[in-house]
């Protein structure tokens, strides 16, 4: 018994929790890495012209490239950048670049050697090195949704499911097949009352702030506030089952 309530456990921590963190994770260090890179680079300044057999025309308008000739950026060799007025940065795909209007501002950084992509960021700034103190300043990126963690809790549900019809299956106290149960739905438990009331305090507190640290403060004590919630509805679902009659013990 205590083995496969250890592996309900370990399921959802690995693919409800682990999976979604360590993916964003990458996602914040591919971010810094391409910053880094921009930032290693010696940008073109000039506007977006128009697209012409699945190129980007951009019309540079820096002193050494002035030229009538607009440059051409293949979308396979090249990453694409929106920055907001804010000042968050947001890496766009093919579909969203098609729908951007004749005339924005362009960054276009030229990789260094022919191992590397070019890097294009489109922007609003009146003035290109109002964007060049922005990038060297540092940005944020908005992360978006992240395309790993719906397989992941799909994948841990699914497996959820697989130790219940075992469990069901061999017999074991009635205990482990209701743990099974609430592991399937494991992603609902923090918004169910009422846990809520943390999961919504934790949110608060995990929420952007200003200072690193301070965020980084926030974002533990939120977390443990989230798992907090979690366990109490546990506690409460066990405890009306066991109001219901399930005989939890071992027999």
């Amino acid at each position: 018994m205590v083995g496969r309530i250890a592996c309900i456990g370990i399921v959802a921590l690995v693919f409800y929790e682990l999976i979604p963190i360590l993916s964003a994770y990458l996602r914040r260090r591919r971010h810094s890495a391409l910053l880094a890179d921009i930032g290693s680079r010696a940008g073109l300044p000039g506007a977006f012209v128009a697209f012409a057999k699945d190129r980007v025309l951009v019309r540079a308008g820096h002193p050494i490239k002035q030229t009538d000739v607009p440059l051409a950026l293949v979308p396979e060799e090249t990453a694409f950048l929106m920055v907001s007025e804010t000042g968050e940065a947001e890496r766009i795909g093919w579909k969203s670049v098609s729908m951007i209007e004749a005339g924005t501002g362009v960054m276009v950084y030229l990789p260094a050697s022919g191992h590397r992509r070019a890097i294009c960021v489109f922007h609003e700034e009146k003035k290109p090195a109002d964007l060049g103190k922005r990038i060297a300043g540092g940005m944020a990126f908005q992360q978006g949704a992240d395309p790993v963690k719906p397989f992941s809790v799909a994948t841990g549900a699914f497996l959820e499911f697989a130790l219940l019809f075992e469990s069901l299956q061999s017999g074991t106290p009635i205990l482990v097949s209701v743990l099974a149960i609430l592991a399937v739905f494991g992603k609902a438990l923090p918004w169910c009352p009422p846990g809520l009331i943390l999961t919504l305090l934790g949110q608060a507190l995990a929420g952007p702030s200003h200072g690193e640290k301070k965020s980084r403060q926030h974002w533990a004590v939120g977390l443990s506030l989230k798992i907090a919630g979690v366990l109490l509805n546990v506690a409460c679902i066990l405890f009306v089952f066991r109001v219901i009659g399930f005989d939890f013990a071992v027999k």
